[in-house]
């Protein structure tokens, strides 16, 4: 994000200018700034169009890591409690991230997963409403997303529901 700073600032951009553009708040800029968070990534090609540059050249001088090393299984620990306490299923993490659900359940067990995937953490970071450091650190973050995300989210795996419960019912017959 430096590189961004330094060319909004070079253009006289003001950050409620940007924060406008790209539909997000100030608070979310100081969050991407200080690194607290980085969903900043999923804005990359609307930030790198807004300033007239690419996406390459913006990551430049930023190191972003493509995983997160998880030795003792804590992130994933994590991400069990906060479906719990949300009534997030297996099959929906499964779903939301197009994996199959043994794939899932093998995290669960804390089977072959010493790290996790930096793009996989910030679509799980999205299931679960939190910011994705949040789950790397433990650092409590405010919420990101809508209630009309989290009613999208939970029409979706209604739906799902609905269409294996039918699955079931020609099986019967």
């Amino acid at each position: 994000m430096k590189k961004v700073k330094r060319l909004l600032s070079e253009k006289g951009i003001h950050t409620y200018e940007f924060a406008a553009h790209l539909g997000v708040t100030r608070q979310l800029l100081s969050y991407w700034d200080l690194g607290r968070s980085r969903t900043y990534l999923n804005y990359m090609p609307k930030i790198a169009e807004f300033l007239g540059t690419t996406v390459d050249a913006l990551l430049e001088d930023d190191t972003v890591p493509t995983r997160i090393e998880d030795p003792d299984g804590i992130i994933f620990k994590r991400i069990w409690v906060e479906m719990s306490e949300k009534f997030i299923t297996q099959l929906c993490l499964a779903n939301f991230l197009d994996i199959t659900e043994s794939t899932v359940f093998g995290w669960r067990k804390g089977r072959s997963k010493t790290y996790c995937k930096l793009e996989t953490l910030e679509k799980i970071s999205e299931l679960l409403c939190v910011d994705a450091n949040f789950l790397i650190t433990g650092e409590t973050a405010p919420r990101m997303l809508d209630d009309e995300f989290k009613m999208d989210l939970i029409l979706k795996e209604l739906g799902e529901i609905n269409a294996t419960l039918r699955r079931i019912e020609v099986l019967v017959k």
